[in-house]
């Protein structure tokens, strides 16, 4: 069972359901504090919801299906792992507390490695577009290619 169980809809919405439900015990638990962080996390993530901005040229859901966007989870994903640690350390139910230690054990050995991912940067031998740019006529443009995919475009001055 890989990424592909992801695909479908019937895991993410039995993690949903699972995660509003834990939320949900949290909130109605804890202390004040984490109430407010809570409700904080997820206004920021209404807010950012309201006026998405993912792209310039594509329907922002659209863009936002595809994984792009991350920053208008990161507070409400901070909300759930404390409510998830908050669960461990004091939920009176053991068997809550042992699915929160699941959870939390299957975030830091499997979620992080897995999307804590950068690509390898490629050589676009910085050097040899120099030597290119310096062998041109005043007034021509160059362009250059910089990391990750992005492009600068100079024109020669003297």
């Amino acid at each position: 069972m890989g990424l592909e169980a992801w695909k479908n809809d019937f895991l993410p919405i039995i993690f949903g359901i699972l995660g509003i439900f834990m939320l949900g015990y949290v909130f109605w638990k804890a202390q004040i504090e984490v109430k407010l962080f809570i409700v904080f996390a997820f206004l920021i993530l209404a807010a950012g919801m309201a006026s998405p901005q993912v792209s310039l040229v594509k329907p922002q859901w659209e863009v936002m299906k595809g994984g792009s966007g991350g920053r208008y989870y990161f507070f409400p994903t901070m909300a759930w792992m404390f409510s998830l640690g908050w669960i461990f350390l004091n939920a009176k139910n053991k068997s809550l507390k042992k699915i929160a230690a699941v959870l939390i054990f299957c975030w830091i050995f499997i979620g992080l490695p897995k999307d804590w991912v950068f690509d390898k940067y490629k050589n676009f031998h910085y050097e040899q577009q120099v030597k290119e740019f310096e062998s041109l006529q005043i007034g021509q443009p160059y362009t250059f290619k910089i990391a990750p995919k992005w492009e600068m475009t100079l024109q020669k001055k003297r």
